[in-house]
């Protein structure tokens, strides 16, 4: 069945692959912020399966077989590097990562240093949010640096 979904019943309409790819890890510290980011994703129609709270937790993480997706908060404090463990999930696990940034200079950290992820900058609306994921399920491990028009 194609179309417009809502959350409501989406279960009794999407497939098994679409069911994988609405399942979310996120790592972050901030309660705030997460809360905010799992509001926007459960409105979207996508489950979060785990936050993580520490870095050298995350960096110890096996993803689940049946998550498609990793939120990163480029804030959290390791070490080890947030950004590595963001690397190492997609490039050891095979999972999408969507790092969370709020500076410029994180987003040109992530172009120069994982061209290969995607990102979204605090504050955003969640129709980014969305297309974020979209384009993070569509490229799957394509550079992705110039791949969407960036806010001003």
């Amino acid at each position: 069945m194609n179309g417009l979904r809502t959350t409501e019943g989406a279960d009794q309409t999407l497939t098994d692959r679409e069911r994988e790819a609405r399942r979310i890890v996120m790592i972050m510290d901030d309660s705030l912020f997460a809360a905010e980011i799992h509001d926007s994703l459960s409105a979207l129609g996508f489950t979060i399966v785990k936050t993580i709270t520490d870095a050298s937790e995350a960096a110890r993480l096996q993803v689940e077989s049946d998550v498609a997706l990793v939120f990163v908060d480029l804030e959290l404090e390791g070490p080890p590097d947030v950004l590595e463990i963001g690397k190492a999930i997609a490039l050891e696990q095979g999972r999408e990562v969507i790092f969370l940034v709020d500076k410029d200079s994180q987003i040109e950290r992530v172009q120069r240093d994982a061209p290969h992820l995607g990102w979204v900058k605090w504050p955003f609306h969640p129709i980014e949010l969305a297309l974020e994921i979209q384009l993070a399920l569509e490229s799957k491990g394509q550079d992705r640096s110039n791949a969407k028009v960036r806010r001003v």
